[in-house]
């Protein structure tokens, strides 16, 4: 096999008598988007006129295959004539790839309050704007990434997409969490004065929180950490640590408990008839003392008196005995 006055190949070895092509395409190299299927005519001609001349037309018949990513196609014209005597021409058209493709709508990154955050299920479309076997175009779902608790955090939602060519386009979004509120005390006792005999008794811890559940909770019990006495004084101390700053907070309450009081009372003197008799009973009446604190205290009474009047040399008296 040779090829033709145009350079292209030829399967006889004497094209004088068969004839030839003219006007046989060159190789071509064109854009995916600017291929070109209509059939494609040459002409064939021995150059004889009358009963010895071979003249006429062919069209090419296109083998291989092509894709967005290109390739590479033969045109092929082939000719035999009754005598049994075959020329063929061809070219070769190499397809470039397509354009990549690229995402529309692109989400912007955002920054949100904990207690607001939200699931990006955003689905993404994809396209090089072309059309046929040059068309790439389809969807894609993000990936989520990072993570985020009551101190705040980054997540991340990342479309990514790699054609058959091996070209991949990437799109991220971050979502910046801020911390979530600080926690406060739930029914911190305050200060308090106590009975008297009452006995200082803290809970054993008090509860802080910032209201939320789930990642954006902080919800802690905070401890008695140490309970200290100054006389009727009592000093009650919760303490606990900030998960995320590290900052130290406490409460404190303070107790103040009265002393039972120092009771005296000098036992006083009673005249009573002779024979008579005078009891003192804690039923009735009442006697007011000045105690300690400057407390007053009441102490109830009864008397029983004789049961005939004194003579006048030794009268009766309210003298008693507690």
């Amino acid at each position: 096999m040779r090829k033709d006055i145009n350079g292209h190949k030829s399967s006889n070895g004497s094209t004088s008598s068969i004839g030839r092509f003219s006007g046989v395409p060159p190789d071509i190299t064109v854009a995916c988007g600017d291929l070109i299927n209509t059939p494609i005519s040459i002409n064939y001609s021995n150059n004889l006129t009358g009963a010895c001349g071979i003249a006429g037309s062919v069209q090419n018949v296109r083998n291989g295959t092509v894709s967005y990513c290109g390739g590479t196609l033969q045109d092929i014209w082939v000719f035999t004539d009754p005598c049994g005597r075959t020329i063929s021409a061809s070219r070769l058209i190499t397809l470039l790839p397509a354009s990549p493709p690229a995402f529309t709508s692109l989400p912007a990154n955002v920054t949100v309050s904990c207690e607001d955050v939200y699931n990006v299920n955003t689905v993404l479309n994809y396209t090089n704007g072309q059309t046929g076997v040059c068309e790439i175009s389809g969807t894609v779902s993000p990936v989520e990434s990072g993570s985020f608790d009551a101190c705040g955090g980054q997540v991340f939602y990342t479309w990514s997409f790699t054609d058959q060519c091996n070209r991949s386009i990437t799109h991220t979004m971050s979502m910046t969490i801020e911390p979530a509120p600080d926690p406060d005390w739930v029914d911190a006792p305050g200060d308090e004065n106590l009975d008297c005999g009452g006995v200082n008794n803290p809970p054993p811890f008090i509860v802080v929180t910032n209201g939320l559940t789930g990642p954006c909770g902080i919800n802690i019990n905070a401890p008695l950490v140490s309970v200290t006495q100054n006389g009727g004084t009592y000093t009650n101390k919760w303490e606990y640590t900030h998960p995320c700053t590290g900052d130290v907070f406490t409460h404190t309450q303070t107790t103040f408990t009265i002393e039972a009081p120092n009771i005296f009372v000098q036992d006083p003197d009673i005249e009573i008839c002779a024979g008579l008799l005078l009891i003192c009973r804690p039923l009735k009446s009442s006697i007011s003392m000045a105690l300690t604190r400057s407390l007053p205290i009441t102490l109830p009474f009864r008397l029983i008196h004789p049961m005939r009047s004194c003579q006048k040399s030794c009268p009766m008296q309210e003298m008693f005995i507690l």
